[in-house]
């Protein structure tokens, strides 16, 4: 038998790398421990969803191997849709040629539209696309996000996530009270000012046109629901015009955000890096705008591996870098994890609902008691799985 080569080594370890990880069994996993397992026996109440990713090289984001379970069934987005307007805005701003720190004043044309020209919150009082992103990334502040939204308009919205490879993604609500009379199926006009007020980019009304509202499925969901004027309502909740985004969809838009950036989202290194930072970091931190530390702890809208346990983040090394999503009893985390001292990385998103009385929108949710524990034990459960296969000394 001959020897191998140094070449052929190499090659052998990293094709039995790829071997090893390509026997995961994410069913294994979600039976490891007492509180996973009884998720996972009963995945279709929960509407358990889980995609993980994991990262070995990094030339192209399609050839990392990417697992599954149980996706396809329907998913609430709520916030997870933060990440691909934040990016959006940014994209459409290069376009403009207009920096993200620009002033941007909100408009209105309709009664019920909300006019915006000033933000106390950042440093200079004044509203900007950068600011909002931070805050939508920071806590997933629904306002800014609304803001956001009405830049860009659900037509470039669709047309440019349809040209990245996201046809199927309907972001066509704001998350406030909708306008009566159908007044919510415009936008708000927008201007762009640079620091002396001097405008930059003006944008008229945007109509929301009838083919983006257009329900891609039925969905009914629940045995009652309350109304926006909290009145109970017998029968399932109709989430069929909702803001949709398949979770699939938003862990492949992470991923590729995390890998593939410069030849998809047209992002400058320091876009890049402000995403990421602001993904990632404490809301404490921040400077502007200022969050205090006790309502928005370290652990604020990290529900993988941290869930509801604050002072578990000191004592980790893992940095996640993640959009999140909570409402209606749908509960979600996307995040990619990154970890200097070893070497581990990997993108991880789950999903669950959690509503034992299955009334919809009445405040009563399991999040602390089921869903932020299973989702930060899930998380705990894929990093043991990574430092096993891959040693926790090994370098990447």
């Amino acid at each position: 038998m001959k020897m191998l080569g140094v070449r052929s080594l190499l090659c052998f370890l990293m094709l039995f790398s790829t071997w090893a990880f390509a026997q995961i069994n994410l069913d294994s996993i979600l039976q490891s421990s007492t509180l996973l397992n009884k998720v996972y026996n009963n995945k279709n109440k929960y509407r358990l969803q889980v995609v993980y990713t994991h990262v070995e090289k990094k030339d192209q984001a399609n050839a990392y191997p990417t697992y599954s379970f149980n996706t396809g069934d329907y998913v609430y987005c709520a916030s997870l849709i933060k990440l691909p307007i934040a990016v959006l805005a940014l994209y459409k701003l290069n376009e403009l040629g207009i920096h993200e720190d620009a002033i941007l004043f909100t408009d209105s044309s309709e009664f019920c539209h909300h006019k915006m020209w000033r933000d106390t919150s950042s440093k200079s009082g004044y509203p900007s696309i950068a600011h909002y992103i931070k805050k939508m990334l920071l806590v997933s502040d629904n306002e800014s996000f609304n803001r956001c939204f009405e830049f860009l308009g659900a037509d470039y919205i669709h047309y440019q996530l349809a040209k990245w490879g996201f046809p199927e993604v309907r972001i066509v609500n704001r998350y406030e009270l909708p306008c009566a009379n159908g007044k919510n199926l415009f936008t708000n006009p927008v201007r762009l000012l640079d620091q002396n007020l001097k405008v930059l980019y003006e944008q008229g009304p945007q109509p929301i046109h009838e083919k983006w509202r257009k329900p891609l499925q039925t969905v009914l969901i629940g045995k009652g629901y309350l109304d926006q004027n909290n009145r109970y309502i017998k029968g399932a909740k109709d989430f069929s015009f909702m803001n949709f985004m398949r979770l699939e969809d938003v862990h492949r838009f992470l991923l590729e955000l995390l890998y593939t950036r410069a030849d998809k989202f047209n992002l400058n290194q320091n876009q890049y890096d402000f995403l990421l930072r602001y993904m990632s970091m404490a809301p404490a931190e921040a400077g502007f705008p200022r969050y205090d530390a006790k309502t928005y702890p370290a652990n604020y809208k990290k529900y993988l591996y941290y869930g509801d346990k604050a002072e578990s983040v000191n004592d980790s090394t893992f940095v996640s870098i993640n959009i999140v999503g909570l409402s209606y009893g749908f509960i979600s985390d996307c995040a990619g994890f990154k970890d200097p001292s070893t070497g581990i990385e990997f993108v991880l998103s789950a999903s669950l609902y959690v509503n034992e009385n299955e009334i919809i929108n009445d405040g009563k949710y399991e999040y602390k008691q089921l869903g932020l524990p299973f989702l930060a034990e899930l998380g705990k459960k894929i990093i043991e799985y990574e430092k096993k296969a891959k040693g926790i000394n090994r370098k990447e």
